[in-house]
């Protein structure tokens, strides 16, 4: 009798099981792609759902919160929450539901970010077309009216960052990067004094000229050297640790 080949049962593991909170969100997610709730409608109250759903309130919170992140909900202090609409492309897909609601330290949040950023710059010299170079260069050109609002220019980086990832061509990493930036957004960005911010500026302009000229080492180089100085400036504002 021939011998029955060897099985490698690692290969076979079930993948984890979804938590509560992801499988609420996927509810969620489908009650209001149902139609029973129009755009700028309020949604039923924490409390409602979590009796629907036989669920605790604080698993309703964290899919509710998921769901604004993707930006298909507006959470109104005092008011409850209301559906924004349909976002073009919104899919939540296990990974992307797994960074919304698992443990997101914000250095593994910002270093994510930021190599993919680097991935997307090479990418961007080499598929990017004149009409993405052109609204890249106009985000740059845009950092020097923020140089005071430190808040204001994280958003016009993340603008930057995002037109990268588009000029990527790969729709699926684009929209995982999206969910990143959505979570980094809340992260308080460094304070620059105006040299910084020319100098800033100037790097941001050196990963254009790299996309512009086709240059995708050039262009690669030039987000590495802007990550780099993300992660000093960081590494500066973060509070000093205690010595033993």
């Amino acid at each position: 009798m021939a011998k029955e080949p060897g099985v490698s049962f690692a290969s076979l593991e079930l993948p984890p099981r979804e938590s509560t909170a992801v499988a609420v969100a996927r509810r969620l997610l489908d009650y209001l792609r149902s139609g029973q709730v129009g755009a700028g409608q309020r949604i039923p109250s924490e409390r409602q759902l979590a009796l629907v759903l036989d669920v605790g309130r604080s698993t309703v919170r964290e899919a509710v919160q998921a769901l604004a992140l993707l930006g298909l909900v507006e959470v109104r202090q005092g008011d409850g929450t209301y559906y924004r609409g349909v976002v073009s492309g919104v899919e939540a897909s296990r990974t992307e539901w797994s960074i919304l609601l698992g443990p997101r330290p914000s250095d593994q949040v910002i270093e994510a970010r930021d190599q993919f950023a680097v991935l997307f710059a090479g990418l961007a010299a080499v598929r990017g077309d004149n009409t993405v170079v052109g609204e890249i260069q106009a985000v740059v050109d845009d950092l020097g009216a923020h140089e005071n609002d430190p808040a204001a220019a994280a958003a016009v980086a993340a603008s930057f960052r995002l037109l990268l990832a588009k000029a990527s061509g790969n729709d699926i990493l684009h929209q995982i990067v999206s969910t990143i930036e959505a979570l980094s957004g809340g992260m308080a960005a460094p304070e620059r004094d105006g040299e910084t911010t020319d100098k800033t500026r100037a790097a941001y302009q050196a990963v254009v000229a790299g996309i512009a000229r086709r240059d995708a080492l050039a262009a690669r180089s030039a987000m590495e050297a802007i990550v780099a100085t993300t992660w000093s400036e960081v590494d500066r504002a973060a509070p000093p640790t205690a010595s033993a």
